[in-house]
């Protein structure tokens, strides 16, 4: 089976690539979680790291095809995007059932907006963040496809240890994230894994995981 891997605009730095990973990726998500940074200053940080992710990329000139975006709505891509948003909220709301977490009440608007103005904005940042730069970026330092998905999705899941109910979501973060890394791999497409991961995001927040 053949993966469609990126070109390179900038010189490969293995080095530079490995800090960038540290410090963008674990850093921040180590000081929130130990009490260094509050808390509740964890999203400003998280934006501000998602900011820096952007200008790293314009910096570099990052073309389409590193950010995958060269080729969007495949046929193919479609139907593994679906195949795997379908599954995936039924295991959310499956999960979500089995562990007893409570559904938001969506005729609170106090609680809903942050649905749509807060989480669909968040998941977009993530999937540019994880799969459109740290993919990227492994790829400068290994050529190892499946220790790069494994990085990847063990990444994605230490993000989630500084949300709420953690020890319940980190399994679901890390099947989640594999699978985000792997569909990528194969499938470079940011607009498709954005939709999915928003619908995804969107369905965990409504049936009460990450409140």
């Amino acid at each position: 089976m053949s993966t469609h891997s990126p070109t390179q605009t900038h010189e490969n730095n293995p080095d530079q690539a490995f800090l960038e990973i540290v410090y963008i990726f674990v850093v921040p998500v180590a000081l929130i979680y130990i009490g260094i940074i509050p808390y509740s200053w964890r999203l400003l940080v998280l934006l501000g790291f998602s900011l820096l992710i952007m200008s790293i990329i314009r910096y570099q000139h990052w073309n389409k095809v590193q950010l995958g975006l060269s080729k969007l709505f495949r046929p193919r891509a479609i139907v593994a995007y679906g195949l795997f948003t379908f599954v995936g909220v039924l295991s959310i709301i499956y999960y979500a059932k089995r562990f007893g977490f409570d559904p938001i009440d969506i005729t609170d608007w106090q609680k809903s907006w942050q649905l749509f103005l807060f989480f669909i904005p968040l998941s977009v940042l993530q999937e540019v963040a994880y799969r459109g730069f740290l993919a990227q970026r492994l790829r400068e330092i290994s050529t190892n496809i499946p220790h790069r998905l494994l990085l990847n999705a063990l990444l994605f899941t230490l993000l989630h240890i500084i949300y709420p109910y953690a020890v319940l979501t980190l399994p679901i973060a890390f099947v989640g994230g594999f699978i985000f890394a792997w569909i990528y791999e194969r499938y470079p497409d940011l607009i498709l894994i954005c939709i999915t991961h928003s619908i995804l995001n969107f369905t965990a927040v409504m049936f009460g995981l990450f409140s």
